[in-house]
């Protein structure tokens, strides 16, 4: 019993070897921790903040545009060549931002509204409705909105700008029913600016007999009978068939007062 007794650890002698094995276990952690990561193996900002995010592609948003870096950015305080782009003040950057949320949202719901797999569908990016130029409405709205506001000399001169430098790139649509359709929608209300396109238009189209029609139709709520009736007349020259020129002709003829016996 009593040599069981002096094999028996003392409880003093327990904590004394805790207490010495305690540093070398600590050590060991220290030695099994993570080494620091290399630089290249650092995550970026962007990808901490949003994992899934990538940066869009800058130039080919420009491209998309027409522009250039300074649509969006400023110049940066240290020198006039250098751009600052974490600044915010023009609000062109904010729109940008906008956009490009807009058309990763547009992607997502793409698949669900055609019912077609992700695969299958086309993706939408800035050129798909910009296709490069800064204002990717059409070019009709363009001349209606510069038409409504008062100058149809503004919008022929508008008109003639996009024309010399878009044509050849088929960014809008300058054939000869663009300029047809609005005049059509302003004939009745603004007369003398519909006829300021359509002498614009047969510039271009020469042989727009649809042109000549309504040049005629807008002589005639400006009072002007005998210049409908040589619009019409042109009309029938370049197609004898057309409908509507025979029929505004015939009735121009038919109620327009005849002259006296002195020939007026």
């Amino acid at each position: 019993m009593s040599r069981n007794t002096s094999l028996r650890p003392s409880l003093s002698t327990t904590i004394v070897l805790v207490l010495l094995a305690a540093p070398a276990a600590s050590a060991r952690q220290v030695s099994q921790a993570p080494t620091a990561a290399a630089p290249s193996q650092v995550p970026q900002a962007t990808e901490v903040l949003a994992p899934r995010a990538r940066r869009p592609n800058m130039r080919a948003i420009a491209d998309a545009l027409g522009v250039q870096c300074t649509y969006c950015h400023v110049a940066g305080p240290d020198a006039s060549t250098r751009l600052d782009y974490r600044s915010d003040a023009n609000p062109k950057k904010r729109i940008a931002r906008m956009m490009i949320a807009m058309t990763a949202d547009i992607n997502a719901l793409v698949p669900a509204a055609i019912l077609k797999p992700a695969g299958e569908t086309m993706t939408v990016h800035c050129v798909t409705c910009h296709r490069g130029r800064a204002d990717p409405r059409p070019l009709a709205d363009i001349m209606l909105q510069l038409v409504s506001d008062g100058s149809a000399d503004v919008a022929v001169e508008r008109y003639r700008e996009l024309r010399d430098k878009y044509f050849s790139l088929g960014t809008y649509d300058f054939s000869e029913r663009s300029l047809l359709m609005v005049a059509q929608r302003i004939v009745e209300a603004a007369p003398e600016a519909a006829l300021a396109l359509l002498r614009m238009n047969v510039e271009f189209y020469p042989r727009s007999a649809d042109s000549y029609v309504l040049m005629g139709v807008a002589h005639t709520r400006a009072f002007r009978d005998a210049d409908a009736i040589g619009a019409f007349e042109q009309a029938l020259e370049i197609d004898p068939m057309h409908a509507l020129a025979q029929g505004h002709l015939y009735q121009l003829r038919q109620y327009r007062p005849k002259p006296d016996s002195s020939g007026r």
